[in-house]
């Protein structure tokens, strides 16, 4: 028997037009409602979600984004950047 890794899904939100789900292994869910550029989180929160998504050349995602969201994910956790 496989043993199934623990994987979270992530909901980002850009804009309000704009949004896209990304999926690693492990447990991220104290990443849940942080915002890049938000009020709601520390700076910590911040700049781990920056290390783990984003990149600072185009494009901009280290992960490739997924067509819809999987099915085989133990976490959630939705976030983003505010303009």
């Amino acid at each position: 028997m496989t043993e199934q890794k623990i994987k979270t899904l992530f909901l980002y939100e850009d804009t309000a037009d704009s949004s896209c789900f990304f999926e690693l292994e492990g447990d991220y869910s104290h990443l849940n409602n942080v915002y890049i550029n938000g009020t709601d989180s520390t700076d910590a929160q911040q700049a781990e979600l920056t290390e783990l998504l984003l990149k600072d050349e185009k494009p901009y995602f280290k992960l490739p984004k997924l067509e819809q969201p999987t099915r085989d994910w133990a976490h959630f956790v939705k976030c983003g950047f505010l303009a």
